[in-house]
């Protein structure tokens, strides 16, 4: 077992975990980094749900399926981050009682703000009519911006993040869209 297994300190070069007072009070990047992941994580979400009852292809159904609970977990993922110490609900509702979010926690909890092309983009998701040409629009959307949330993580890791466990997430999140890019190449 290692130290960290046992819950201690593990003698490394990369620095301590933040403690919870101190997530509230993360870098830029970081609140950045969760803000714009929510962003271009909630069009592939809001398509995938699109894509539950429109789409005809079986492989296209079952892309979107998983796209649907990823991107539930992600978002999860990202309001704990946020704040540990507060559910997303909380902070929403602060948010958004106080009109505006009044710190990095609070603006990742509230909805995001998307583009006006990316909620143009919905717009045409929820108009489309069922079959193959929603299908291909689907699988265009997703590729358009999986690779958003490529460059969203790869930016984030090259400004060398010192929050270890959201770098870690960043890691994990950017195999898992190199594994949906190529997933929707061949579909």
């Amino acid at each position: 077992t290692t130290p960290r297994r046992q819950g201690t300190q593990a003698s490394d070069n990369r620095g301590p975990n933040p403690s919870p007072q101190q997530a509230g009070q993360r870098s830029e990047a970081d609140t950045r980094h969760i803000t714009d992941t929510m962003a271009a994580g909630t069009v592939t979400f809001q398509a995938a749900n699109f894509a539950a009852t429109k789409a005809q292809n079986e492989r296209v159904k079952r892309f979107a399926a998983f796209e649907r609970d990823e991107q539930g977990l992600m978002t999860d993922i990202l309001h704990s981050l946020a704040d540990p110490a507060a559910t997303s609900s909380t902070q929403a509702a602060e948010a958004t009682a106080q009109n505006r979010p009044q710190n990095p926690a609070q603006a990742a909890a509230t909805a995001p703000v998307l583009s006006g092309e990316a909620s143009a983009a919905l717009e045409r998701m929820s108009r489309a009519e069922a079959g193959a040409g929603f299908d291909r629009d689907f699988v265009a959307l997703q590729l358009e911006r999986h690779r958003e949330l490529l460059q969203i993580q790869e930016r984030y890791l090259a400004g060398n993040p010192q929050n270890r466990e959201q770098a870690a997430i960043a890691k994990l999140a950017r195999g898992m869209i190199r594994e949906h890019l190529a997933e929707l190449e061949r579909i």
